[in-house]
């Protein structure tokens, strides 16, 4: 077993021991460090013990959705319960940037209130994602308002 693989091994090992506390209380750069390697199980367990996307959750929305080839995993771990905070709005405009609608349908449907993103982008220019933009646009006029509200943030599942 060469070093890497150990360290790997050794850091799922720790991962599966902690509990629900211990996770969540781990740095949110965490799920970047797990999404650049791939590994979807360990992405999963983080989640279902609740780690926060905290300052990484537009990160970690942006690398599972660039080029279209992880959005499944992003949809999945937002359906499980990954914490995204209302008001991180850099989340939701990383899944646009990204052409994400599904995804960012998910952080819709989970609080975050697309007209308060929209005076948010103002400062964010998005050009070249027209379609993924009309797409939000009505996709949010069907609910009007956001369909559920939280304390901070939301979760899933």
């Amino acid at each position: 077993m060469d070093i890497i693989t150990e360290h790997r091994y050794i850091a799922k090992e720790i991962i599966r021991q902690c509990s629900e506390a211990q996770i969540a209380a781990a740095p949110s750069r965490l799920l970047e460090q797990i999404v650049a390697d791939k590994d979807f199980r360990t992405l999963s367990t983080l989640v279902e013990k609740g780690i926060s996307g905290g300052t990484s959750a537009a990160r970690t929305l942006h690398m599972l959705t660039y080029g279209g080839q992880d959005s499944w995993m992003a949809e999945l771990l937002l359906k499980k319960r990954m914490w995204v905070a209302l008001d991180d709005y850099a989340a939701l405009h990383a899944c646009i940037e990204n052409d994400a609608v599904e995804v960012a349908e998910l952080l819709l449907n989970g609080g975050m209130d697309f007209d308060a993103y929209q005076q948010w982008a103002q400062g964010h220019p998005c050009s070249g994602h027209e379609d993924t933009l009309q797409a939000l646009t009505d996709y949010w006029s069907k609910w009007g308002q956001a369909p559920a509200r939280g304390a901070g943030g939301m979760t899933f599942g």
